[in-house]
Parts: C-alpha cells; sequence; structure tokens
C-alpha cells in the first residue's frame, strides 16, 4: 500500500496511469474533495476515472488539470449536482460511463453528458460496461442491454 498524489506515475505493461488528483495537500473540505483521479492511457486512448470527486475538488481539477479523454467515468455517481457542463466542456468525452443506481425521478432537463455530445451509459440500465482499446478504436460493450459499438480513433 502507498499513498500516491498528484504527478505520480504507473504503468502495466503497455497500460499507462497517471494520478492527477489530489494535490499534495488540500484542498480543504469533506473526503470527496480529495478523491483520486487517474488517467488511464492505452493505445492512444485517455480514460479519465474521477472517483467521488465533488465540490471544491472537481472546480480544482476541471480549471487546472481537465484535459482531452476518450472515455469518462462520471464523478460522484454522476450527480447532477456537479459542473457536468464545465467537465464536458474540457474533456470532450466520446462516452461516459457512470456507475448509479436508478433515478427516483427523471429531471426535466436533459442529461447534462447527452448534451454535452457524449454517448451516456449509466450503469443502472446498461450495467456493467467494457471497453476494448486497439490502436483502430475502442469496442464498447454492455452486459445488461447487449450493446457493442466501436468508438473510432480520432473521432
Amino acid at each position: 500500500m502507498r499513498v500516491v498524489r498528484d504527478g505520480d506515475r504507473f504503468a502495466a505493461g503497455e497500460v499507462l496511469i497517471g494520478v492527477l488528483h489530489p494535490p499534495a495537500a488540500g484542498p480543504d473540505g469533506p473526503e470527496n474533495v480529495r478523491s483520486m483521479v487517474l488517467l488511464v492511457r492505452h493505445a492512444g486512448h485517455r480514460f479519465l476515472l474521477t472517483g467521488d470527486l465533488e465540490g471544491e475538488g472537481l472546480a480544482r481539477f476541471v480549471k487546472e488539470r481537465a484535459g482531452p479523454v476518450d472515455v469518462l467515468m462520471a464523478p460522484h455517481h454522476g450527480s447532477r449536482r456537479l459542473d457536468a457542463k464545465g467537465l464536458m466542456g474540457k474533456t470532450k468525452p466520446a462516452a461516459v460511463v457512470s456507475s448509479q443506481a436508478r433515478p427516483a425521478t427523471r429531471p426535466p432537463e436533459a442529461d447534462p453528458y447527452e448534451a454535452g455530445g457524449a454517448r451516456f451509459l449509466p450503469t443502472w440500465k446498461h450495467g456493467a460496461v467494457t471497453f476494448r482499446s486497439h490502436a483502430s478504436g475502442l469496442v464498447v460493450e454492455t452486459f445488461l442491454t447487449r450493446e457493442r459499438f466501436v468508438l473510432r480513433a480520432g473521432r
């Protein structure tokens, strides 16, 4: 076990993992503002894993560190209380996965991730979502809905 922070890097074969958050100190607040954010790279593709990031931690990350990715894991289980529009504007993912339960009510506005142009894949609807990374693109498969599609490199 080890403590990691912004700037740490790891490799597992052809997979490169960079820690983008939390910084060495702060931000202050509940634990979720210091949630670990990882950038996983393979075969020219970028996956941003945001964990439970929210509040000041998310605002700081979007302002200082967020950049284009192919796949985004929606922070804090896809909570609509977050600045999804700002995060989408910086990351511009082709697909967003959100590990979440079925919403209790249907909000009147469009989903912020779909509105941002991404294919939105909430796990309550699709179950497990698998990405297979190849130089030619990302093959995406969903467990419950049995969808299979390809996100091409360089979209």
